[in-house]
């Protein structure tokens, strides 16, 4: 049922009392809006003091653990932001991940609140040294950063260009020199991740079908191929995001890619390309939420968040098989929504991997 606004024009001016009253109605029922008015005033500052007074300090955070469920730890902790796609740099030294600054009319900064103001952060390790390479501009998103091979820089996604359109940008950490790659002229490009000197990441063709395909650029040629073409699914029209592949990652050997491709609502699939033949796997169940998958350094194992619709305790942090089988839950404390996690590099896939990943405190789980 519809709300009735009682500020709205068919509520007023249903007195013939002059035009003071034809257009704001009598004394008394104005003095009666005007109480209703403080009224409503003064119950949003007391829920705004409310709110602010329980907020908690670890609502969202960056952790640690090893695979085997161990040694679990928070990195960073914030009381409103949300920090995602957390990722170690090459020597282990260093992390760098996303925050989310624009809260909109909610009470928290998140990424289902949009990519407007997102910033680039890193830091050390042990969360000391927190840095925001990239700071947090209005009507401009810089996110989704992944280190470069020598651990020298960052590439992400932002629209902080002449053009204003998701392009790949690269920031130079000790200069601070930035420097976007172009894909192709009529994409829009997004999760980018290079290994070597191959660059893979999820774009949209402007001039072509709404669906977002994974293109792959040969950094030394400056060449680029489209790599898939996923079908569309049947209820495609208006879906949210747009149907596809998204957040592609490249094994460490350079051989294969894994993506989540988008299949229907509330649908999410995790999908292996060989480079070598085109050929892909479709690791995930029938209708599955699957997202985000990352190689162990020895290309032996991935790792994802999922997502049980049926039995929502089940939901967290998996590992598996490149060809889908031996799926593990990491066991990891209850009452958080873990997502985006990433192995350490060179710490392999073994029991004693350590693992990061991103969190936000949830009482249902």
């Amino acid at each position: 049922m519809r709300k009735e606004n009682i500020f709205s024009p068919r509520h007023v001016g249903n007195h013939e009392s002059g035009r003071l009253g034809k257009r704001y109605g009598s004394p008394k029922r104005r003095l009666r809006k005007l109480f209703s008015f403080f009224a409503i005033a003064i119950f949003v500052l007391i829920g705004v003091k409310f709110t602010h007074a329980v907020d908690d300090s670890q609502m969202f955070g960056v952790y640690t653990a090893t695979v085997n469920g161990d040694n679990f730890k928070a990195v960073i902790v914030d009381a409103q932001r949300e920090m995602t796609h957390a990722r170690v740099s090459p020597d282990g030294q260093w992390i760098t991940f996303t925050r989310y600054n624009r809260k909109g009319w909610g009470r928290y900064a998140t990424e289902s609140g949009g990519y407007e103001q997102t910033e680039i952060m890193v830091m050390k390790t042990d969360g000391t040294d927190l840095r925001s390479v990239v700071p947090p501009k209005k009507k401009i998103i810089s996110a989704n950063s992944s280190w470069t091979p020598d651990g020298k820089g960052l590439i992400y996604v932002s629209n902080d260009n002449p053009e204003n359109k998701g392009r790949i940008h690269r920031i130079d950490l000790a200069t601070g020199k930035i420097e976007i790659i172009q894909i192709h002229p009529d994409i829009l490009a997004a999760d980018p991740h290079l290994v070597k000197n191959k660059l893979v990441v999820s774009a949209f063709n402007e001039k072509g079908a709404k669906q977002m395909i994974l293109w792959m650029t040969d950094m030394e040629s400056g060449k680029s191929k489209q790599l898939t073409s996923p079908p569309m699914p049947r209820d495609s029209k208006g879906l949210k995001p747009l149907p596809g592949d998204f957040d592609p990652r490249m094994s460490p050997d350079g051989t294969k890619v894994v993506t989540m491709r988008h299949m229907g609502k509330d649908n999410w699939h995790l999908v292996v390309v060989d480079l070598a033949s085109g050929h892909e796997k479709d690791l995930s169940e029938a209708d599955a939420v699957d997202g985000v998958a990352e190689w162990s350094s020895d290309s032996q194992r991935l790792i994802f968040w999922h997502v049980n619709k049926k039995e929502l305790l089940k939901s967290g942090i998996y590992t598996m098989k490149p060809d889908g089988s031996d799926r593990k839950r990491i066991p990891l404390p209850r009452g958080h929504m873990y997502v985006h996690p990433s192995f350490f590099p060179n710490d392999g896939s073994g029991h004693n991997a350590r693992v990061i990943f991103s969190a936000r405190k949830e009482p249902k789980l």
